[in-house]
């Protein structure tokens, strides 16, 4: 909800009101791709005003956000601490909506007697302006609402699915071939009969498999990129590329480059060694209980 001017009866900092003279508060804003799937938004507060930062600095307010997609139930309040002036949150594809709606405000902690400051508009309050009273959860201040449009780039021209197979050889040790259209991996018999199975068991399974199969041949991927090892115009690689673009990159950009592979090859599965072995042993845990 974007926040009216006529919605306070008391003198409220903003740069869309003249309340306030020689002071102001604005937050930046930064979108950074984590992964296919995720997002991270940060928010840095910048408050000139002495009068306000001292009721932050008495934990009589704070810095608050609230984020409320478009036409979805998804809302998000915080409150940050009177030593933080930064804020971040991690956005997930199947639970975001594609427009944000965020607002960013200093709100009052308990009830406020007798307030006053130095930086009231004297041309609308006069000199010495005392507010009696401001309850708890009213606004101090906030800066313009955000309109955040967000862009996971799902789309089908690049998946890992199109661009890696998995399939049985008569060797003891793992191989990856990339010299066909598609990545191949080669597994011994014994372990691709596991990762037949293992593919159409639990998620936490499931995910392992990305940790212990598809996450190494995807870094050895990358890094004949890097290196001028391989056709780039096979199929996946032009598949790789879609996808490197949901994270921010190029073919071209990590070429020759210092980027960690193996980093851009945990974006690209999404991050899974954040959460997977911890889920696998819950998981087991759970069963042998």
């Amino acid at each position: 909800m974007k926040l009216r001017s006529d919605l306070f009866p008391y003198p409220v900092l903003s740069n869309e009101l003249d309340d306030y003279i020689n002071s102001s508060f604005e937050v930046e804003i930064n979108q950074e791709k984590i992964s296919v799937n995720r997002i991270k938004l940060s928010f840095k507060f910048k408050l000139d005003n002495v009068e306000l930062n001292s009721l932050i600095e008495e934990e009589k307010a704070s810095f608050a956000i609230h984020i409320e997609g478009e036409s979805s139930s998804y809302r998000k309040l915080a409150y940050l601490t009177k030593d933080e002036y930064k804020y971040s949150v991690e956005l997930e594809s199947k639970t975001t909506p594609k427009k944000l709606f965020v607002n960013f405000m200093v709100i009052a902690k308990e009830k406020i007697y007798n307030y006053s400051n130095k930086n009231f508009n004297k041309d609308y309050y006069g000199d010495d302006l005392v507010i009696e009273q401001i309850d708890k959860g009213s606004i101090l201040a906030y800066d313009t609402m955000a309109e955040l449009n967000i862009d996971f780039s799902n789309d089908d021209n690049g998946s890992l699915k199109s661009m890696i197979r998995v399939a049985e050889f008569d060797e003891n040790y793992m191989e990856v071939d990339f010299d066909s259209d598609i990545i191949q991996i080669n597994l011994p018999k014994k372990s691709y009969i596991a990762y037949v199975n293992l593919s159409n068991s639990s998620q936490e399974r499931q995910k392992l498999l990305l940790v212990t199969i598809i996450l190494p041949a995807l870094t050895m991927a990358i890094e004949k990129i890097k290196y001028g090892e391989i056709d780039e115009t096979v199929e996946w690689v032009v598949s790789l590329g879609y996808l490197l673009k949901k994270i921010n990159l190029d073919i071209e950009s990590i070429r020759d480059s210092d980027y960690n592979s193996m980093k851009i090859a945990q974006q690209l599965l999404d991050c899974p060694l954040e959460n997977v072995l911890y889920d696998y042993y819950i998981y087991e845990e759970e069963k042998n209980e």
